[in-house]
């Protein structure tokens, strides 16, 4: 999916709030996001978007997307990773994976 347009909001449930990011494709489909983490890497920031029904149910089949951050005017514009930021987040990401479950008692 390209990103032609996409704007943050909030889906709410009766006990929480829950961001969405809605992204809109090039046939004017639109997805919707929630973020799992944000990280740094190499100075800028990503983060880990999953996608989730219209009413903020983590849709378990599809698959969590990589995005870099950047502030425009204040809010936060969501562009697709260079090839080699990819890959440099996401094995930051399993690091940090490693590291949960190193540090837990189960």
């Amino acid at each position: 999916m390209s990103i032609l347009a996409c704007h943050t909001g909030k889906m709410t449930e009766e006990w929480e709030e829950v961001p969405v990011i809605v992204m809109v494709d090039e046939d004017g489909n639109e997805a919707y996001f929630t973020e799992e983490v944000q990280v740094e890497y190499d100075g800028k920031a990503f983060s880990v978007l999953v996608p989730i029904t219209e009413d903020g149910v983590v849709k378990e089949e599809d698959d969590a997307v990589v995005v870099r951050v950047e502030k425009e005017q204040g809010e936060d514009v969501f562009l697709p990773p260079t090839e080699a930021e990819y890959i440099g987040v996401t094995a930051l990401l399993e690091t940090m994976d490693e590291t949960e479950e190193s540090d837990s008692f189960c």
